[in-house]
């Protein structure tokens, strides 16, 4: 067995109900968001929660976290919304040069 072997994980993949929405916004452009959860007959009182994915991973990194059977109940009544950072999307084309990345400083995208 190689090093390379014994480093690899497991891929897990989830079978997850979501929808995409591409968002246009003025200043950051295209944005992809992922819905998880029903949004019909959404109250004031249903949870939401709102995840932005790490550098060089996507939405899904967020599939083992809402799919673990311990968050069954809060799964059932709240909404997930995951933003996808741009260029970070499952099979994303490089951005192109001179793309003006949005930061953390940018407000109202």
């Amino acid at each position: 067995m190689s090093d390379a072997q014994l480093l690899e994980e497991p891929q897990i993949t989830y079978d997850v109900e979501e929808t995409r929405h591409e968002i246009k916004t003025e200043r950051c452009g295209i944005i992809t968001v992922f819905v998880m959860g029903s949004t019909k007959g959404m109250t004031d009182n249903t949870p939401v929660f709102l995840t932005v994915h790490d550098m060089g991973c996507n939405h899904t990194e967020f599939h083992s976290f809402t799919e673990h059977p311990s968050m069954a109940r809060i799964k059932s009544r709240s909404v997930f919304i995951h933003v996808e950072i741009p260029g970070q999307e499952h099979d994303a084309p490089d951005l192109p040069v001179g793309h003006n990345f949005p930061y953390i400083g940018i407000q109202n995208c």
